[in-house]
């Protein structure tokens, strides 16, 4: 039975007249968002691609724009298309290849394939919505010209451990847009219900940013210069790890708590939560369609907003139990508990054991990002410190995907 002050604890969250000003908010966002997705809907220019398809026989120059999205053996990427069968174009155009090929952002290449419309249908309509009205069914790709790698991402880059493990090291930092892992590292992390921390997220940018008010220099002594140094930090990072929707909302929180703080003023999560999700409407309403929007934003309430009000219920009823470990169990349950209904509707399956795989798997997740954030910076400003750092962290990154081996098949 619950009693009285565990009922208060419970309901007081939802007190608050203002909750349901949000809970309005939110439905008239969601309501709107198909009418203000096509005001904002582009259409093909003249010299896009699309003026020319369908063809059987392309033949296409470009520059690939985006980092490569790996799916078993099969290839993606977005090309910046300069030629189509000897006619100058400009736009962009999706290219997929039933082939593992190793392309960056870039490179300058030659694909030849069939070139056709893209389909009306949900994915489609998304990549409409980013100006991509074609895509190739490649049959070769070949590599004209290499881009110039820069000399601060040879560093950011830089390994001595070798693949898949130098790929996963990156993949904690900058998510696997960033850094792809190997198909087999990657089905195994999907499989075993650990996918998410390889996806650049607020898990990512929170342990970073642990991670800088706790060992920034000294010299910073004050809190309003640490969190003026940190801001334009976010912007860059969020832009190094390519800038998915779940690190977008995650630098709009963060921002907005730093800004705050920088004020001194308050804001709780759940007005952060919504405010960033305002904020990205509207840079772009098709975003809340998106399954890493809502995965996003569903585990932050359950992290942020569940988690604290079961830890303190349990904490109440057995005050013999350390919060630390009831955060440890509660945090991972409250996350899968609540991503779990959009995971099954967009992929009909429920990882049963990613409560127990996130479990063991906690403790090695901040170790490692952490190991990596250090090690990177080792690379950067002195390689020898990176190597040691790097070696150090093997370990536990080996431990990490055995983990993830060890329940992808159950």
């Amino acid at each position: 039975m619950i009693n009285q002050s565990h009922k208060s604890l419970i309901f007081s969250w939802r007190i608050y007249p203002y909750h349901a000003y949000y809970i309005i908010l939110i439905l008239i966002l969601v309501g709107s968002a198909p009418y203000y997705i096509n005001l904002r809907t582009t259409h093909p220019k003249q010299d896009d691609p699309s003026t020319v398809a369908p063809l059987s026989q392309a033949i296409v120059f470009g520059i690939i724009n985006s980092y490569p999205a790996y799916k078993g053996n099969d290839t993606s990427f977005q090309l910046q298309v300069n030629q189509i069968n000897n006619k100058i174009l400009y736009g962009l155009t999706l290219i997929k290849i039933q082939k593992h090929i190793k392309v960056e952002p870039g490179d300058r290449v030659k694909v030849i394939g069939r070139l056709k419309i893209v389909s009306s249908m949900n994915y489609g309509q998304y990549l409409r919505r980013r100006d991509i009205f074609t895509e190739v069914q490649a049959e070769s790709i070949e590599i004209m010209l290499k881009s110039e790698t820069s000399f601060i991402w040879k560093r950011i880059t830089q390994s001595s451990i070798g693949s898949p493990y130098q790929e996963l090291r990156l993949a904690l930092i900058l998510g696997d847009r960033a850094s792809p892992l190997i198909p087999e590292m990657k089905q195994a992390f999907q499989n075993s219900g650990l996918a998410h921390i390889t996806a650049a997220s607020g898990q990512n940018l929170s342990l970073l940013f642990f991670l800088w008010f706790s060992i920034s220099p000294t010299y910073l002594s004050k809190q309003p210069q640490k969190t003026l140094i940190a801001i334009p930090l976010i912007i860059c990072y969020t832009i190094l790890a390519q800038a998915p929707v779940s690190m977008i909302r995650a630098a709009i929180m963060l921002g907005l708590f730093l800004m705050c703080q920088l004020f001194e003023k308050r804001i709780s999560t759940w007005n952060s939560l919504v405010l960033s999700a305002l904020i990205i409407y509207i840079i772009d309403p098709s975003y809340i369609y998106e399954i890493g929007f809502q995965l996003s934003f569903l585990a932050t309430f359950g992290v942020a907003i569940l988690a604290p009000i079961i830890i303190q219920i349990f904490h109440m009823r057995w005050k013999t139990i350390p919060i630390w470990l009831l955060s440890w169990i509660f945090i991972p349950i409250s996350a899968t508990l609540c991503t779990t209904p959009i995971i099954y509707i967009y992929f009909s399956r429920i990882s049963q054991h990613s409560i127990i795989t996130n479990l063991l798997a906690s403790p090695l997740i901040a170790i490692c990002t952490w190991g990596s954030i250090l090690t990177l910076g080792g690379y950067l400003f002195l390689e020898p410190i990176g190597l040691v750092l790097e070696y150090s962290t093997y370990p536990f990154l080996w431990l990490l995907y055995k983990i993830a081996l060890m329940f992808q098949t159950y």
